[in-house]
């Protein structure tokens, strides 16, 4: 992989209280260990996506990269929360929404967020063209999804 889809710095921009010990639990991780979660990550999204796009993504779309920091994030609040008294809810919902987030991209529900994203070409039969994606519109106000298919 040329580079990973998310940084350290991503993962503790976002959820700072893993750059300190605000849960008391007497753990911070390093970001060696933050990266390395990071890259297992960046695997699963490669392997999961594989089939419908060129990857490892160059440049990275903004929706791999806030999944590989999601999956990052709900993964290193597993391990340092596993100790700790009472349980880690945030954390599997972040993951669930990722790993959902990621089987809609897979499965063409939802498109990249990225001009230019390269699709793989092998697949015979599947018509890549930009009439034949999907595409996926929220309406903030009542925060449902819908699609509509683009002939």
């Amino acid at each position: 992989m040329p580079h990973p889809y998310c940084t350290a710095a991503d993962v503790t921009a976002e959820f700072p209280e893993l750059d300190d010990d605000s849960w008391g639990v007497g753990i911070v991780p390093s970001l060696t260990q933050i990266t390395a979660r990071i890259e297992e990550h960046d695997q699963d999204i490669d392997a999961s996506l594989e089939e419908r796009f060129a990857v490892p993504f160059d440049p990275v779309p903004p929706s791999i990269m806030r999944i590989s920091r999601d999956l990052t994030v709900a993964d290193v609040r597993r391990k340092l929360l596993s100790n700790a008294e009472g349980a880690d809810t945030i954390g599997p919902a972040i993951r669930k929404e990722a790993a959902q987030r990621l089987a809609d991209i897979k499965s063409g529900a939802m498109a990249l967020d990225a001009q230019g994203a390269p699709q793989a070409d092998t697949i015979a039969g599947r018509d890549r063209s930009p009439a034949a994606s999907w595409e996926t519109d929220t309406d903030a106000a009542t925060a449902e999804f819908t699609r509509d298919r683009t002939w």
